[in-house]
């Protein structure tokens, strides 16, 4: 009876982990595209300041025309 306990516990921890793992992946591969649309929105909605902290940081004005283009899509 203590081996089929054993086995049944260690079943039971397998499967747990199987289907945990499986809810990871599908939280975090799901989830980063309304992240990154999150993130998109953002960077929109505060344009001005985005792009006033890339001035001051160095970025040149073609790597800022770049980001203006992906982030707006244009």
């Amino acid at each position: 009876m203590g081996l089929l306990g054993a086995t049944l516990l260690l079943l039971a921890i397998l499967t747990a982990v199987v289907f945990g793992l499986a809810a990871l992946r599908s939280r975090f591969h799901d989830g980063g595209r309304e992240d990154a649309e999150s993130q998109r929105r953002m960077l929109v909605a505060n344009w001005d300041a985005v792009e006033r902290a890339a001035q001051g940081s160095g970025m040149s004005v073609d790597e800022i025309a770049e980001v203006r283009r992906r982030v707006f899509g244009a």
